[in-house]
């Protein structure tokens, strides 16, 4: 894992958000470390807990990406630009009510901010984002 002062940890992190694998993601996560998205006011906790989130993001969408474009960091954590792309190949669900799969590519741009810990493990990630944005591409609205 690279730390999070590394000029390769946005591509490192994207590519571990990106893929289909669990380790690699939560090789950046502690233990007991909490994902928070807000647009869909969902948080989870822990490894298995960040798992079974990124596992419904890619029964969302199948080709399901990250890109983080830019990054501002210190030894307490970093915030980050990035965008969310692919298809909308499974159904969505949110707060409870279920958007069927519409096969419509979207692209929507967000910021997270992460808090580590000495080690540099990711303590805290909160993704904020125009779920409306994401709704509408998805022809959801």
């Amino acid at each position: 894992m690279l730390p999070h002062t590394d000029p390769g940890f946005p591509d490192a992190y994207g590519s571990a958000w990106s893929g289909t694998d669990d380790a690699p993601l939560l090789a950046h996560f502690a233990e007991d470390g909490e994902y928070t998205d807000t647009g869909s006011s969902i948080t989870v906790r822990g490894h298995t807990g960040i798992a079974r989130f990124r596992r419904a993001m890619f029964a969302f969408s199948r080709d399901s990406r990250i890109v983080f474009t830019s990054l501002l960091a210190d030894e307490g954590g970093f915030a980050a630009e990035w965008t969310w792309s692919g298809t909308a190949t499974g159904d969505l669900v949110l707060d409870g009510r279920r958007y069927p799969a519409s096969d419509r590519p979207y692209s929507v741009i967000g910021v997270a901010l992460c808090r580590v810990d000495a080690t540099g493990a990711i303590t805290a990630h909160r993704d904020y984002y125009d779920m409306r944005a994401l709704l509408t591409q998805i022809d959801a609205l």
